[in-house]
């Protein structure tokens, strides 16, 4: 038994593949369905899958793909052979960048940033996500704090 996937909801072109190299697509479907709609894209899909009289398996999520973890777990289960992982996280160019930045520089701290090409995700560019919060640190004795003094904690909103 092989299998494809996971494609994302509206990507079905491994359905229209006349060469059936696989026995079932497999996808990631993010939120329960609570109807068909053969006129959406993941309703297209799920209605070429029954067309094509394929099965379809959902993971819950992409973060399974632990070696060892719940989808291999699962494949090994369902019987499925020769695993091939689609795509290589570790090779993955997106990462995520958390800075804590004083409040009153946030605004400049994220300029350069976006100056670098920082917060692109596909054709969005200037992505952020900002969380407030108080912080709290420790300088040591061979430390030069951008705010507070040595050997004393300050608290500065961030």
């Amino acid at each position: 038994m092989r299998c494809i996937g996971p494609f994302a909801g509206g990507d079905f072109r491994c359905l229209q593949s006349s060469d059936r190299s696989s026995d079932y697509p497999s996808s990631l479907l993010f939120s329960p369905l609570k109807r068909i709609d053969l006129a959406s894209p993941v309703g297209k899909m799920i209605g070429m899958a029954i067309h094509h009289r394929l099965a379809i398996v959902s993971a819950h999520t992409n973060l399974d793909s632990a070696a060892g973890g719940i989808n291999d777990i699962l494949a090994e289960v369902i019987g499925l052979k020769d695993l091939q992982i689609l795509t290589n996280p570790s090779q993955s160019r997106n990462v995520k960048l958390v800075v804590y930045v004083p409040s009153d520089y946030e605004q400049k701290v994220l300029n350069a940033l976006f100056e670098t090409d920082a917060g692109k995700i596909g054709e969005y560019s200037r992505c952020s996500f900002r969380v407030s919060g108080t912080g709290t640190f420790l300088p040591g004795e061979h430390t030069d704090p951008f705010i507070g003094k040595k050997a004393k904690s300050p608290m500065s909103p961030k």
